[in-house]
């Protein structure tokens, strides 16, 4: 026999935003991209495949990484393209830019340190420029897609946690 669950048992998604934490309800049928203006704490053992970022600065906290995410940017709901920069703060995470519909095209490797990093959308720190946003896409059809994997590697540390801070501007 099939137990069902009520609403207070139902699955969750925290939240963290600058006032408390929101609880968000998830459907088992289907799981929608979940989206939030500023900041996204992610849990890796969550079912959330996707989060969108709509805000124009904030983080993206991925707790106990696990498999991987799709993060979406998009500039709030004003439809333009922009430029979105990203600074990730640890290794251990894998970041591929999505390019159409099924390329990716390798932007972070997360066993190299990352200011060896080679990718073109790596931006290199300079005298005057300080070390963040170090990595900067721009956007295609109002959107810039990433794809972050865990390290699969029994030579890398298993990971608590994986952060990047992102800016979105016009």
């Amino acid at each position: 026999m099939m137990e069902e669950l009520q609403p207070a048992d139902a699955p969750e998604i925290r939240v963290d935003d600058a006032d408390d934490l929101h609880p968000m309800e998830i459907e088992e049928e289907a799981v929608e991209p979940y989206e939030e203006v500023g900041r996204a704490l992610v849990d890796g053992l969550n079912p959330v495949d996707s989060v969108v970022l709509t805000s124009d600065r904030g983080y993206l906290l991925w707790i106990n990484p696990r498999g991987s995410i799709e993060v979406k940017f998009r500039y709030g709901r004003s439809g333009e393209d922009f430029n979105c920069f990203i600074d990730p703060q640890h290794q251990g995470v894998t970041i591929y830019e999505l390019c159409g519909n099924y390329r990716k095209e390798l932007v972070v490797d997360g066993r190299m340190p990352l200011a060896k990093s080679t990718n073109p959308h790596h931006i290199k720190s300079t005298g005057v420029r300080r070390r963040e946003n170090n990595f900067e896409f721009r956007s295609k059809n109002s959107e810039v897609r990433l794809v972050l994997e865990t390290v699969r590697d029994y030579d890398f540390p298993p990971q608590q946690a994986f952060k990047f801070n992102y800016v979105l501007t016009l």
